[in-house]
């Protein structure tokens, strides 16, 4: 009858104020949103976290990124505001769905990371990295860096399908993401298997790459089962 209570993250609570904003037609169809610096600034969060936020309500259909113009709010219906592959996934998918879509998926885009990363997609994820050791050290969210990563590798591919896939899936693998980090030293051990998995894309190494996100999501799969374990 309960249901266990979420941790909010702050690309949660970010999403979740621009949302309100949209609903309550503070920020209406055609409206131009703050640049990503000023909303960091007026909701005090990380420009990762902001990034992040936009991307999940661009899934959603609520705004739309115009190259190098900025993030406007989308003309939207009520049906906007449900998400329907969200809703059938939420409600039914087991872990092993979960683990074979994301091989499906984050698999064939290392492959063609390997092949078609750039100097600066590299340098993004590197810098991802370094965001999450230090997020951390410091005992601070890193779920936001976390996912960033892996959408980061989807852009790498240069595969726009690849992206939009793994992007619509972003809210249940944000959560993947919290729940699997809960158990004892999972943290240091997602950074070490993150950094494997950066290391071998650096060298074009494709075998590694995807033998090292695979036992990424290996892992995940063990740390998800373990933690509906514990709150059955």
């Amino acid at each position: 009858m309960f249901q266990k209570i979420k941790k909010e993250t702050a690309v949660d609570k970010v999403a979740k104020q621009l949302r309100s904003l949209i609903e309550n037609g503070e920020y209406k169809p055609g409206d131009k949103l703050p640049s990503e610096r000023a909303l960091c600034e007026m909701m005090a969060v990380s420009r990762i976290a902001v990034r992040e936020a936009i991307r999940d309500l661009v899934a959603k259909n609520l705004l739309e990124v115009r190259a190098g113009n900025g993030t406007y709010v989308k003309s939207v219906t009520a049906n906007d505001f449900v998400d329907p592959l969200m809703v059938k996934l939420m409600n039914g998918y087991t872990v092993r769905d979960l683990i074979e879509f994301r091989e499906m998926i984050e698999l064939s885009c290392c492959r063609l990371a390997v092949q078609r990363a750039t100097d600066g997609d590299l340098d993004a994820l590197w810098q991802i990295l370094e965001s999450m050791k230090q997020q951390l050290s410091e005992h601070k969210d890193y779920l936001a860096a976390d996912l960033e990563f892996h959408n980061l590798i989807a852009k790498a591919s240069g595969n726009k399908i690849l992206v939009l896939v793994l992007n619509s899936v972003g809210d249940i693998i944000r959560e993947v993401i919290r729940e699997t980090s809960q158990g004892p030293g999972a943290p240091k051990r997602v950074y070490q298997l993150h950094y494997d998995i950066y290391k071998s894309l650096l060298h074009r190494d494709e075998k590694r790459t995807v033998m090292a996100m695979k036992k990424h999501l290996e892992w995940v799969k063990i740390d998800l089962l373990n933690y509906h374990q514990s709150v059955k």
